[in-house]
């Protein structure tokens, strides 16, 4: 299996994983739950009247962590 699907297995298999922004300094924190491969990339869903759609156009950069009940 290749990195990128084993992110992808991980992403889907934890309760939520969380996607964190940062514009002008200020950091924002969120949920995700759902994320694929498609063309060889990983995708996340969002809308376009989301703040983090708004962010993330500001600044590309962000980080992601998640939490899996038992395991840390």
């Amino acid at each position: 299996m290749d990195g990128l699907n084993t992110v992808l297995e991980y992403l889907t298999s934890v309760p939520a994983w969380y996607l964190a922004t940062s514009v002008d300094g200020q950091p924002h924190v969120r949920p995700f739950s759902f994320a694929q491969i498609q063309d060889g990339k990983l995708w996340f869903v969002t809308a376009r009247t989301k703040d983090v759609w708004q962010e993330l156009l500001q600044n590309q950069r962000f980080e992601a962590t998640s939490w899996w009940p038992g395991h840390g």
